[in-house]
């Protein structure tokens, strides 16, 4: 989902909001094609106007930072100059991995 936001004619918000599905054989997703749509979405967002926010539960183990799949994802935030904000593991009370993001 994406939603612009404006209060001021200066000043324009890109919110967007991404739920990614855990992948199994059975749906037929993998973290290669999340991260080949994920790009092309970031790359339609960097021709739009606006700062980009973006919110979400994308089922990536971003804490295990050595991963081939989460330097791939980091690497692409930033190529935009995105960061991730949220900076602790948020699965189950705190004791899982960091599955949430949000970026600015």
């Amino acid at each position: 989902m994406k939603l612009c936001l404006t209060t001021d004619p200066s000043v324009l918000l890109l919110l967007t909001s991404l739920t990614r599905l855990y992948p199994k054989f059975k749906n037929k997703l993998t973290t290669g094609l999340f991260l080949d749509k994920f790009s092309e979405f970031l790359q339609d967002c960097a021709i739009s106007k606006g700062d980009l926010v973006t919110v979400g539960d994308l089922n990536l183990h971003l804490d295990v930072v050595d991963d081939p799949d989460t330097r791939k994802f980091n690497q692409m935030l930033e190529s935009l100059g995105l960061i991730q904000s949220v900076v602790g593991l948020t699965y189950r009370d705190g004791i899982g991995p960091m599955l949430d993001v949000v970026h600015v």
